[in-house]
């Protein structure tokens, strides 16, 4: 089975951001665009027509509250501080000076940074338990756990040379649950290979894995819930230049296994089309035909007396 591995940017809203800093070189205009990503984070555009100086650029997250203080705002102002503006109730915002001659100049940059906003925001705990495992301080912390969006749940255990991340999924629809079993199942066949050994160990189990145990333990939807999906990190694997794409694996593991379902299900209903249609043609090949030429013409025959 082949995997394609999703970007964690998020293209529009870098495209939309760059096309609103680069018209502003001619003529701003007003906008007002909402966007969506995964995991349930949500951003919006605005210009305002009365004020087309500035861009303002807010995301909305529904874990807001309980990532927030635990390494959230920390790696937003660390990666997008030059433009923030404040943070409220359900995320930040952030302003870009549409007049100013060096951000427009900068444009590809400005809208680069805003791109990876999902990662920094919902991966902010994962930077700092990361961060703490490099400077050998991760024993000073205690586990986390928070929904990482409505359908998956997120538990951060810190060990003394490693961390813990485990992932609880549901899937109300049962084909996506079926599916996602046998990719989380090929994934432990794949990690098996030898050129594969300095990996993250992982595991996948329907019952709550050793690093949970004392936690927290949410109440499932027996018909929806899938199993627990658990990441080991080591200090090698969070390196200095490592450190980023770990957390955008880890953070964007279930887009990318929702992904993954989907593709695996448009498949599936091409193949059965492609299949379908070729029945199709062979049933047609094989159905009778009236010859007129060839039909047997009744003959009849008058008895001499």
């Amino acid at each position: 089975m082949a995997f394609v591995q999703l970007g964690a940017d998020n293209k529009v809203l870098k495209e939309s951001i760059q096309s609103k800093l680069e018209a502003a070189k001619v003529k701003s205009e007003p906008c007002d665009a909402k966007l969506y990503d995964f995991d349930d984070v949500f951003y919006r555009l605005f210009i305002d027509p009365d004020d087309r100086s500035k861009l303002l650029i807010t995301l909305t997250t529904p874990n807001w509250s309980a990532i927030r203080s635990n390494g959230a705002e920390e790696i937003l102002k660390e990666k997008c501080g030059d433009y923030l503006t404040n943070f409220n109730a359900d995320g930040a915002q952030f302003t870009v000076n549409l007049d100013d001659e060096k951000a427009r100049d900068q444009s590809v940059e400005i809208a680069q940074s805003f791109s990876k906003l999902r990662i920094y925001t919902l991966g902010g705990p994962l930077y700092k338990y990361a961060r703490a495992l490099q400077t050998g301080k991760i024993a000073e912390t205690k586990a986390l756990d928070f929904k990482l969006r409505r359908d998956t749940h997120c538990w951060i255990v810190p060990g003394k040379d490693r961390i813990a991340v485990v992932l609880g999924f549901e899937f109300p629809i049962k084909t996506d649950k079926i599916l996602g079993n046998q990719i989380l199942t090929e994934f432990l066949e794949v990690r098996r290979q030898k050129d594969l050994q300095s990996a993250p160990v992982i595991a996948y189990s329907k019952d709550a894995p050793s690093e949970l145990k004392g936690l927290k333990i949410p109440s499932w939807d027996t018909q929806a819930f899938l199993g627990y999906f658990t990441i080991l990190l080591l200090p090698s694997h969070v390196k200095a230049n490592k450190l980023e794409t770990a957390v955008e694996n880890v953070i964007g593991f279930r887009a990318y296994l929702t992904y993954h379902i989907k593709c695996a299900k448009a498949f599936f209903h091409q193949s059965m089309r492609a299949r379908v249609k070729k029945m199709q043609q062979i049933l047609n090949r094989a159905r009778y035909e009236d010859d007129q030429d060839k039909r047997k013409k009744k003959k009849i025959i008058v008895g001499a007396k």
